[in-house]
């Protein structure tokens, strides 16, 4: 278990509520339990990481401030095909997030 303080972002949140309640339950507490359980950093100096939940089906963006110690939820969208090696994999993200955004 993390000793991460979460904070969600209201783009975050509203993005988590499209989902059906099940769906919500299940990503709010895998992340939970481990924000930083198998985290793919987007930006170490800007301290942006991606982290799959629910079998990999969705992905929770999140900023750690490193300050308060607390895991700063961005966007939730469902990203299946996340390569950690592949290039160009935080402007994939971002597009993906202001996509969802823009729902």
């Amino acid at each position: 278990m993390s000793n991460l303080k979460i904070v969600w972002e209201d783009d975050a949140l509203r993005l988590l509520m499209d989902r059906d309640r099940y769906t919500r339950h299940v990503i709010q507490e895998e992340f939970r339990q481990d924000p930083q359980r198998d985290a793919i950093e987007l930006d170490a100096a800007e301290g942006e990481y991606l982290t799959q939940v629910s079998n990999k089906r969705f992905t929770v963006v999140w900023h750690f401030d490193r300050t308060r110690q607390q895991a700063i939820v961005r966007a939730v969208v469902p990203l299946t095909n996340v390569d950690p090696q592949a290039g160009g994999l935080k402007e994939y993200v971002q597009r993906a997030v202001e996509r969802e955004i823009k729902r």
